[in-house]
């Protein structure tokens, strides 16, 4: 690096196994932990916080109402996990999805997810 450093932050040592994404919300790190089926959630000192699992987690984003959404690509589904803890799953294979990777939230609540199939799909998730 030109002007400055590069500090490792966490590794395999600290439970990090393929990492796919990195999100930071709130003073939190949400990190898509594929090869452990999980999303770690970390301070910014690198202590892991929080953990919840999912299979081949790719892609992390967030509603306005705190809502957490994550691809899996393994399993062809994108979950919603509430502020409770509570796992759903919003779509899959029979909606279409193929390899959901990255996602992205508007300000709608909508989610557009790319699919590594090679179509972006864009989910509504308000009925309407």
């Amino acid at each position: 690096m030109k002007n400055g450093y590069i500090e490792t932050f966490m590794d395999s040592a600290s439970g990090i196994d393929d990492p796919e994404e990195v999100v930071y919300k709130d003073g939190l790190l949400y990190i898509g932990n594929e090869g452990k089926g999980e999303v770690l959630i970390v301070d910014t000192a690198g202590k892991i916080i929080s953990r919840f699992h999912v299979p081949n987690a790719k892609g992390i984003t967030f509603d306005r109402g705190g809502n957490i959404y994550v691809s899996s690509d393994g399993e062809r589904k994108i979950y919603m996990v509430n502020k409770k803890g509570e796992k759903t799953v919003i779509a899959d294979f029979y909606d279409g999805l193929r390899h959901p990777e990255a996602i992205i939230a508007d300000k709608a609540g909508n989610l557009i997810v790319a699919d590594k199939a090679g179509c972006v799909f864009k989910i509504l998730t308000k009925r309407r």
